[in-house]
């Protein structure tokens, strides 16, 4: 069985025992209480944007590694898969408290029992995985979260889903460079698809990222955002390690 059939298989297993302790119509009726921040209003300015992307088992003071990162970066992906990322819903609640900037929960949807939970969570957006949903998912997937106040960002790993994608037609659109079967990473899968993507859409790309070379190969690709996966977790000074990419 693939990685990805796994983590789906869990998913399922997660969410049918959150429903039996709290149902979507109970969910549905609760209310945010933290704040939106847009997504898509960063880029208005057009310029390259930089999201580190971070989970609860970083042995760091997240809050202060953020602010040290200032106005390096843009906003901030927050892994929320518990089993194979170490991440929670309830460290995304934490961090959205006290960050100004946008909050993204990075995880693997595949109900709306979970956008309603991210939603209550405090994720500004949400990702949606292009290849572990059907057309329809999709589409009434993308439709809540908007409805909800949410940015939502379609995310592609092959040529495959482009089609899928393009039927949307998503404001935004993530380009990851792992390979979903195996989950290894590798730069050269964001350049392929970037040219088929929706003309109009925000282009981002995620991982891939091992030192400045790669970085400025990115840049290069024309993306209007880079999201920082697993080099950043790995980093023992992060912010040394963002200020020497960006440095030029």
């Amino acid at each position: 069985m693939k990685i990805v059939d796994l983590i789906i298989e869990q998913k399922l297993l997660e969410i049918s025992i959150k429903s039996l302790k709290i149902s979507i119509e109970k969910l549905k009726l609760k209310k945010r209480e933290l704040p939106f921040v847009n997504f898509k209003d960063l880029f208005l300015d057009k310029t390259f944007k930089l999201i580190p992307e971070i989970n609860q088992a970083t042995k760091m003071d997240h809050l202060k590694m953020l602010n040290d990162l200032g106005d390096n970066i843009s906003a901030l992906s927050i892994l929320t898969d518990k089993k194979y990322f170490k991440g929670s819903l309830s460290f995304l609640k934490e961090i959205k408290n006290d960050f100004k900037k946008p909050v993204i929960q990075n995880d693997f949807i595949i109900s709306n029992y979970q956008i309603y939970e991210a939603y209550l969570s405090g994720a500004d957006t949400i990702i949606l995985i292009a290849e572990i949903l059907n057309l329809m998912q999709l589409k009434d997937f993308y439709l809540l979260g908007k409805k909800l106040g949410m940015n939502v960002i379609i995310k592609i790993h092959n040529e495959k889903s482009i089609t899928k994608v393009n039927q949307i037609n998503p404001e935004i659109v993530l380009v990851s460079s792992r390979n979903l079967d195996t989950m290894k990473v590798s730069v050269d899968r964001l350049d392929g698809i970037l040219s088929l993507l929706p003309e109009n859409s925000i282009k981002i790309a995620e991982g891939g990222i091992k030192d400045k070379y790669t970085f400025n190969k990115v840049k290069e690709l024309k993306y209007d955002a880079l999201i920082l996966g697993s080099i950043f977790l790995k980093q023992e000074n992060p912010i040394n390690f963002v200020e020497n990419l960006i440095k030029e």
